[in-house]
């Protein structure tokens, strides 16, 4: 019988087999309201993966210090090419 999923405090399902590792199900859920606005972390991954530099990426809410959330990103760079941090948001930024 398959482990159950939980919810952890990320928002993420997960599962934990019976050796006790847990392994990433989904997501609980997929936006993160910024300002107002409900963003998908989803299409800010799709675009942030097209970058040539980059191998994967997560988006993921931070708490705001007023209301809502920001965005956040975690990166891996694609490896033999050269990662510029102000590149890679000026490319978000145009798409």
């Amino acid at each position: 019988m398959p482990a159950p999923e939980i919810h952890v405090h990320t928002g993420d399902k997960v599962r934990i087999d019976q050796d006790g590792y847990m392994w990433f199900v989904g997501r609980g859920k997929d936006t993160i309201r910024r300002r107002g606005e409900n963003i998908s972390a989803f299409e800010i991954e799709a675009v942030v993966r097209k970058h040539p530099a980059v191998a994967d990426a997560a988006a993921y809410p931070l708490a705001a210090e007023v209301g809502d959330e920001e965005v956040a990103l975690a990166v891996v760079p694609r490896e033999g090419h050269p990662f510029d941090e102000t590149e890679l948001i000026r490319y978000c930024a145009e798409n």
